[in-house]
């Protein structure tokens, strides 16, 4: 049921997308260009043409940044501190030093925006206006876009586009890489302990920005009951930030048995956290076995696309960087991929994994020195 959810949404979304793009040019060039049409030739329509689908691009991204300031607004109603801000690539974050613009991306998404809960908060504490803030303020302002269509007909295309993101997230429905946010409010709205764990991996984040690692926390916040939900995917993601913390303490040996758990059992996570294992995973082995690591898993397709859409995230440069130097052994390309990272990590708005990266350096070029002396 749920997959036949999601391949009609995809379809209602892509005709609604191209039926917009439709409409749009048939409104440039009959009521707004009818005058003038027959005196254009076909490269003036061409150009004219692209000109307008670059206009339906912008207002997208237009569209995704009043997207996230729903979650903002909801957030600050709500009782939430501000974290981070991003739209794309580029994140705004507030640090000890105030905002600094960072660059992060994660596979799968427009944007996103991080709170920080009051140190107090508990699984009672508000956390629909948060999540559903985005969608409700892309509804509220395709719905008046639309309505003003009747003065501004130009106010079309935003208000289809505008409803468009309201769909895709307004909806619940667990995308192959990422939930959406009615899919997180409601799977919220029906498990207290995903609330606590949920404001516990927002806690998590925000120390991770101010360069507090993961080994140094306190373990009390990784903690789950014996009996958790393993088909809820909030839940899934604390056993995945504690795979992170167990690699962090260089705990190799268990955090690859926590994965190999995680990745083989019936537990529910989404495709990123997924994939962003499989990269740990194979990580290890290369520290640990060097040229004979099996590298088969990243073949996957989903892997694969993860790795491509997080071009910058430090795990992933890691990988590539362990996989030049100890199973290709081509320095020239481990030397380059050194440079992206290092690179990534000045960009990076976690302080706590940009130290971890430095550290998890040492180890592969440790591996490299032991495996040249065999």
């Amino acid at each position: 049921m749920k997959k036949k959810l999601v391949k009609w949404m995809g379809v209602a979304s892509f005709l609604l997308f191209f039926g917009a793009i439709g409409y749009g040019i048939g409104y440039f060039y009959g009521d707004i260009g009818g005058p003038w049409l027959e005196e254009l030739n076909m490269i003036e329509l061409l150009i004219g043409s692209f000109i307008f689908i670059l206009v339906w691009i912008g207002s997208f991204y237009v569209a995704i940044i009043i997207h996230e300031l729903g979650h903002l607004i909801g957030g600050l109603i709500s009782g939430y501190r501000f974290g981070s801000f991003r739209i794309g690539s580029l994140l705004l974050k507030k640090g000890s030093n105030g905002f600094e613009l960072k660059k992060y991306q994660i596979a799968g998404t427009g944007g996103q925006c991080l709170m920080v809960p009051p140190d107090s908060a508990d699984e009672t504490f508000p956390y629909l206006a948060y999540n559903l803030g985005g969608p409700l303020l892309n509804l509220a302002v395709g719905l008046l876009s639309g309505v003003m269509c009747a003065v501004f007909p130009s106010l079309m295309l935003f208000a289809i586009v505008n409803l468009i993101v309201a769909l895709m997230n307004g909806v619940p429905i667990k995308y192959r890489l990422i939930a959406n946010d009615a899919y997180n409010a409601l799977t919220l709205s029906k498990n207290p302990l995903a609330r606590r764990v949920t404001l516990t991996i927002l806690k998590i984040n925000n120390q991770l920005m101010e360069g507090l690692r993961l080994k140094e926390m306190p373990d009390s916040w990784f903690d789950l009951p014996n009996d958790f939900d393993r088909q809820n995917v909030l839940l899934v993601s604390l056993l995945g930030v504690q795979a992170n913390r167990l690699f962090d303490q260089g705990r190799l040996n268990e955090a690859r048995l926590l994965i190999d758990d995680l990745l083989m059992s019936d537990a529910q996570m989404n495709g990123v956290m997924r994939a962003l294992l499989i990269c740990q995973r194979a990580l290890i082995d290369l520290i640990e076995q060097g040229a004979d690591a099996d590298l088969s898993m990243l073949q996957e397709k989903e892997v694969q696309q993860v790795m491509k859409g997080m071009p910058k995230n430090l795990d992933i440069l890691l990988l590539q960087y362990a996989s030049a130097l100890l199973k290709d052994q081509d320095h020239t390309k481990a030397n380059q991929v050194k440079a992206k990272l290092e690179k990534a990590m000045n960009q990076s708005p976690y302080l706590a994994e940009v130290a971890a990266s430095q550290e998890v350096l040492e180890w592969i070029d440790t591996a490299q020195t032991k495996q040249s002396l065999i």
